[in-house]
């Protein structure tokens, strides 16, 4: 250190050291009980030493020091009923006059969401937008977007009470900045008969059409909503155009629909269903091979679909749910003996193998190998050993 700074260097440190450290010292030794006295003095009120001396009256708490300041006055703590505090906020017009000046009354209306009743409370430095105020501003400016960002607080009052629509001086939009404009998205519109039609075929005309909103004004698209009732004999005409249920769907579609709301499709005979090849017939005779009905689903997946969805298996009443009997080891060991590996066992009957698996057979079966050149017989039974160590250790 000497070498470093010199006799001058080193003595000018030790000099500002020990003088920080009588300078820490003074203020910490400033607030001592006898001066947070005489300074508490000055007041009444406990809250008026707050408000003045905060360092002191903080310092005087932690001591514990205040409980001997008896000459100063304590705020009785109050509960702020409703009715309080709508009395108390009459008395201010701004919601930051009301929080500094009553903190208690203030919170408790924060807190019980008491504020929104208080309306003639503001912000400050907020002004209230009224109508002739807002006119006013908006006259200022040629579009409601330049009226937006020109001044946010006059829209958005004039938004939120419906006034924007008196504002007629604003310039419309005619014309889309792209090519899509109005004259093109009509062009474009007259070549389909539905509003729908008009969507798929020409998505982006549409769209544009539909964000100007001149879609009104294309008389000749008709919207998806806009088909009359048909009657009954309107839809037997219709349907006489086709063969089958499936063509008459994709043909006319509000015809199909109306006739088949109404139950009238049972009577055209001559459209054949569309699931021809699933029908009740065919569904009953291939039913009636099969003893369970987990057998039929499992040989006629389509088949047991469609009489699913008709409702016509209650009508197969020979078809027997299949009661699940616990597994044993015999059958489970009579089964695995067909197999070679554990994964053909596997594959081939998932039930058995879980249930060997489950009640720790299926590493017993000798003649099973493992598919894996790296698992073991041994390793694999040590496994299963130590799964059911720890399973009757858990228990015990």
């Amino acid at each position: 250190m000497l070498k470093i700074f010199g006799i001058s260097g080193l003595f000018y440190y030790l000099c500002t050291v020990i003088i920080s450290n009588k300078v820490i010292m003074s203020k910490r030794n400033e607030y001592t009980k006898t001066n947070c006295i005489e300074l508490s003095r000055k007041f009444k009120t406990l809250a008026e030493f707050r408000h003045a001396e905060p360092r002191a009256c903080s310092i005087a708490h932690n001591h514990g020091w205040l409980k001997d300041f008896t000459w100063l006055e304590r705020r009785p703590s109050q509960h702020w009923t409703y009715e309080m505090c709508y009395k108390e906020a009459q008395k201010y017009t701004t919601f930051k006059d009301f929080n500094l000046k009553s903190c208690a009354a203030f919170a408790a209306a924060y807190r019980h969401k008491w504020l929104d009743d208080f309306t003639w409370l503001v912000k400050a430095n907020q002004k209230v937008w009224t109508y002739e105020a807002c006119v006013e501003e908006s006259k200022k400016y040629k579009t409601k977007t330049d009226f937006y960002k020109g001044s946010k607080g006059a829209y958005y009052s004039a938004w939120n009470n419906d006034w924007l629509k008196d504002f007629v001086w604003f310039q419309k939009k005619s014309e889309s900045k792209g090519y899509w404009n109005h004259e093109r998205c009509a062009e474009e519109s007259k070549k389909y008969q539905t509003r729908g039609q008009f969507a798929k075929g020409s998505p982006v005309a549409y769209r544009s059409s539909w964000s100007h909103r001149w879609l009104d004004e294309f008389t000749w698209l008709r919207p998806a909503d806009a088909f009359k009732s048909l009657s009954e004999s309107e839809c037997r005409e219709e349907a006489r155009k086709y063969k089958t249920r499936t063509q008459f769907q994709i043909g006319s579609r509000h015809a199909y629909v109306t006739a088949l709301n109404n139950g009238w499709l049972d009577k055209y005979s001559w459209l054949c269903p569309s699931t021809l090849k699933w029908s009740k017939r065919v569904c009953y005779d291939l039913a009636k091979s099969c003893e369970y009905q987990y057998e039929f689903r499992r040989k006629y997946l389509y088949a047991y679909r469609a009489a699913y969805k008709h409702g016509w298996l209650k009508d197969y009443t020979w078809l027997k749910k299949k009661y699940r009997e616990p597994w044993k080891r015999e059958k489970c060991e009579e089964i695995a003996r067909q197999y070679k590996t554990y994964k053909e066992f596997m594959v081939n009957d998932y039930a058995a193998y879980f249930a060997a698996y489950r009640h720790g057979w299926l590493y017993e079966f000798d003649w099973l190998k493992p598919s894996h050149k790296n698992h073991t017989v041994e390793r694999l039974r040590a496994k299963k050993l130590k799964e059911k160590e720890a399973h009757v250790a858990w228990y015990a």
